[in-house]
Order: C-alpha cells, then sequence, then structure tokens
C-alpha cells in the first residue's frame, strides 16, 4: 500500500455519496482531522462546506495534491425522488429510506484516477460519519447509515 494512500486496489474512475441535513454542515477542517486521525495529513482547501461546493475541490495528502469533484443535490431535486423509487429494487433499500427521511442531501464526490478514488472514497465516508448521515459506495453495492 503506498504512503500516501488509504487502501490498496481501487481503479478507474468512481463516485461515492454522502448524506447530510443542509442545516448542520460539517466545515471542511473537522472532515481534514478526522481523515487524518488515519496518519495521514490531510488538508482540505476552502471553508465552505461541501454540501455547498460544486466541481473541483482540492486535498492535499501527506503534502501531495489531490483532486476531487463534487457535486450536490436537495430533497426537492427530481433524482431524489428518483433514489426513494429505486430504493425498493435495492438489498439495502430500508437503509437507504431511512437515509432520505432524516437528511435533505446527497453529496456526490467522484474522482478519475486510482489515488484520487481512494481519497474520494475516504472523504465521503468522513463526511458522512461526522455528518450522521449515510455513505453509499454503489461500486461496492455498501450502504452504511450512520444515524442508526
Amino acid at each position: 500500500m503506498p504512503a500516501s494512500s488509504p487502501a490498496a486496489g481501487t481503479a478507474g474512475p468512481a463516485e461515492f455519496h454522502f448524506f447530510c441535513k443542509s442545516g448542520a454542515p460539517v466545515p471542511p477542517a473537522k472532515v481534514a482531522r478526522a481523515m487524518s486521525s488515519r496518519g495521514f495529513a490531510v488538508e482540505i482547501a476552502g471553508d465552505a462546506p461541501l454540501h455547498q461546493r460544486q466541481g473541483a475541490v482540492q486535498l492535499t495528502v501527506d503534502g501531495a495534491p489531490v483532486t476531487v469533484s463534487v457535486s450536490a443535490i436537495g430533497a426537492d431535486h427530481p433524482e431524489w425522488a428518483a433514489l426513494r423509487a429505486s430504493a425498493g429494487g435495492r438489498p439495502d433499500g430500508e437503509q437507504l429510506l431511512l437515509a432520505l427521511k432524516l437528511t435533505d442531501t446527497r453529496v456526490t464526490v467522484r474522482a478519475d484516477d486510482p489515488r484520487g478514488v481512494e481519497w474520494a472514497r475516504e472523504l465521503a465516508r468522513s463526511a458522512a460519519l461526522l455528518h450522521i448521515g449515510a455513505f453509499d459506495n454503489p461500486g461496492a453495492g455498501r450502504f452504511i447509515n450512520f444515524s442508526r
């Protein structure tokens, strides 16, 4: 495992989601501290909460730049209704419905290169945990609801 990556074996473009309440933002510095607790020096550029951003987000991990992109949808977005409708066909559908009930925003974190994908996953998972929301890894079929 490389010195500045959280896990080995992730390749290709990927996206991860975290669900949160928009009225209870977690500052990026707090998310970076949580990510750093695993032994990496992580910084997230900018002060705006992740759910309020659109586009590239610059991370610095052990002094090296990593770029991920973020986008967010709110509960009033048509995609939110599509998520609710898809719950019946998913093995984690009950957890998804609970997350949709307890949150009002889904943030998608994307990256294209293997290193970016690893840190996109860590960013989404750490943000979900701090928001007491939920984390969705559609590529691996994993959904974790931290609000239970």
